[in-house]
């Protein structure tokens, strides 16, 4: 049996109390044998223009089938959707407030579910409540939430169990355009 893909972790949670070691500990319930990979913590509070580029930059090194659970969210307890978002080659879960700008561009998304093909994004709003812990509180959807359906799309299920496709994710041009890199510089 294969083992299952990794888990990437990135949030703006620091490190200095139980919240990035719980929302891991959630995972290792569920998904025991996931690894987990943390990309940073470290982000400022709510800043999901540095969140979007991290990620970015990062996920290019993570091998196929990642599942990146993104934890910049302003809007928490909020009736925000929360996304699980297919690329072709890996799997993000995020709330729909820009933070996978950068990650789905210009790319065509695919609202027809359970479909395959990797050239377009198949995106899907995370409503089936089965994938989250019992009564999610409205301040921790990192723990009660995020981290249960990132365990449970490392387990084997797909996107489209989570919830109804959708066309009409947040895309926010100011986070595409904050950032711009050449060979020299980074500018944003």
């Amino acid at each position: 049996m294969p083992s299952p893909p990794p888990i990437a972790l990135l949030t703006d949670f620091g490190q200095n109390d139980w919240f990035v070691g719980v929302m891991k500990a959630v995972i290792a319930g569920i998904a025991p044998e996931a690894p987990i990979i943390d990309i940073t913590h470290g982000i400022t509070p709510g800043d999901i223009s540095s969140a979007a580029f991290v990620l970015a930059a990062a996920r290019e090194y993570f091998p196929a089938e990642t599942v990146f659970c993104c934890v910049v969210d302003p809007g928490v307890g909020t009736d925000r959707r929360i996304l699980c978002v297919e690329d072709g080659r890996y799997v993000y879960v995020a709330p729909d407030n820009g933070l996978l700008s950068m990650v789905m561009g210009d790319n065509p998304i695919r609202a027809t579910q359970g479909q395959s093909g990797s050239d377009r994004l198949r995106v899907h709003s995370a409503e089936e409540r089965k994938f989250w812990l019992p009564a999610p509180g409205r301040t921790f959807h990192g723990r009660d939430i995020f981290a249960p359906i990132a365990a449970h799309l490392s387990n084997g299920h797909r996107p489209s169990e989570f919830g109804p496709a959708i066309t009409d994710p947040k895309i926010t041009p100011a986070v595409m355009n904050s950032i711009s890199a050449d060979q020299s510089t980074i500018t944003g």
